[in-house]
């Protein structure tokens, strides 16, 4: 006979682990809903190597979900009232974890590439975050591995497994740590002075902090709840989330690189007005908008149709105040 005991335990565990995989699938939702905006609005602009990364993630996302639905249904349906089967680690459990660090690697794999590029190939800086990252993914998949081969709810509680475990959270945080600081130091100095610049450096700083610190206080949220909550799977809850948090953040990146480029008009429209003023009488004395090639100053988040556009823009601006100050002579 059931206890209360025993159904406090369920929902602490499975409960738990049922209410993760509900949110991971309204997750999978929003990543599916980003990736068909991204296919129709972008597919033929980008490159292929950016075409294939959105598409692999989204099948990869797509699997990750399948899994997740496999093992909701082997612990809720197949284990109702089974205490042996619910003592065993289901198979689509162990490769979701190895699906989540692929994921959570591959999408480090891009923003690594572009750290590359912003520093100017500096290998002192890409290389520490490129061994964390390496490492978490032979951690995450080292684990999967024994979760294959000892397939039972007591391999989690193992002092090797809690260390491998802790050990891959940290390796995962103080690469997202250096990937973000590098990223926001490099973007920082690529201001050019020119206020429709600095506002794009903004709007990317903005982006790249928001995403590190949610990226890491996720991977430490999955450590502490882990190494703190013995009976209880909150930690799971939180992986199965982990890998569509890193996916839907990328394809965010991606879309909206319209909404950057719509702010570069505006702000080259309102900048120009500013400068050629009728009310400012001494216009010729002003020095005219630099038409320095902004494309090279520009991060590489942008795709070259991107930084051929804010090129463009201050292109169109010096033209724009040449007609204007050649008028008034």
């Amino acid at each position: 006979m059931t206890t209360p005991a025993d159904v406090s335990l369920l929902e602490a565990t499975f409960g738990t682990l049922y209410i993760g995989s509900i949110f991971a699938t309204i997750l999978y939702g929003f990543t599916t809903d980003q990736a068909f905006r991204y296919f129709r609005r972008y597919w033929k602009s980008d490159g292929l190597s950016i075409q294939s990364l959105v598409l692999g993630l989204w099948i990869i996302d797509s699997f990750q979900v399948v899994l997740v639905v496999h093992m909701s249904w082997f612990y809720l349906v197949e284990g109702f009232g089974k205490l042996d089967l619910l003592e065993r680690l289901v198979w689509s459990f162990s490769l979701e974890v190895g699906i989540t660090v692929l994921v959570t690697f591959i999408v480090r794999a891009f923003y690594l590439m572009q750290l590359w590029i912003l520093s100017d190939k500096n290998l002192l800086i890409v290389a520490p975050a490129f061994v964390f990252a390496t490492a978490q993914l032979a951690l995450g998949m080292l684990i999967a591995g024994d979760m294959l081969r000892h397939p039972t709810i007591t391999i989690v509680s193992t002092k090797t497994f809690q260390a491998i475990l802790a050990t891959k959270c940290v390796t995962s945080v103080l690469a997202d740590v250096i990937i973000t600081l590098s990223l926001c130091y490099f973007l920082h100095f690529s201001r050019t002075g020119l206020t429709r610049t600095n506002e794009l450096v903004n709007s990317l700083l903005i982006y790249t902090i928001n995403r590190g610190v949610l990226a890491m206080l996720m991977e430490a949220a999955v450590m502490i709840t882990y190494l703190a909550m013995e009976d209880n799977y909150l930690f799971a809850a939180l992986h199965l989330m982990l890998g569509k948090l890193h996916t839907s953040s990328l394809f965010s990146l991606l879309l909206q690189r319209d909404t950057l480029r719509k702010r570069q008009s505006v702000l080259t429209t309102n900048t120009f007005s500013h400068s050629v003023a009728p009310q400012d009488p001494n216009i010729a004395h002003l020095s005219p908008p630099s038409s320095h090639d902004l494309s090279h100053d520009m991060p590489e988040f942008l795709s070259s149709e991107d930084a051929e556009h804010v090129h463009d823009c201050g292109h169109e601006r010096d033209g724009r105040y040449q007609h204007e100050l050649e008028k008034r002579e």
